[in-house]
């Protein structure tokens, strides 16, 4: 018995615009390649676990002020969200 496999192309961007409809900044691509360059490119992050010291890492500098909650999520390479919710739980 023959199994056929599908794989579907989606449409990745070059320019990472979301108001870009510019045929030449987009190029094909799988699902799962779409999800490692988002990963790749900052604009998604694989689920991790903040460890106690990096809470209080996060607290810390925080309330020192200078850093933005999003440079937090980059750097420790989280969500917004996460940084939001570890910085109301201090």
């Amino acid at each position: 018995m023959l199994t056929a496999l599908v794989i579907v192309a989606v449409g990745l961007s070059l320019c990472d615009n979301p108001r870009c409809c510019n045929p030449e900044h987009l190029f094909a691509g799988t699902h799962s390649e779409n999800s490692m360059d988002c990963v790749r490119k900052g604009r998604k992050y694989v689920k991790r676990k903040i460890s106690l010291e990096q809470r209080h890492e996060i607290r810390r500098r925080f309330s020192e002020g200078g850093i933005t909650k999003s440079a937090l999520a980059r750097e420790f390479q989280v969500s917004v969200n996460t940084i939001m919710v570890v910085v109301a739980t201090g």
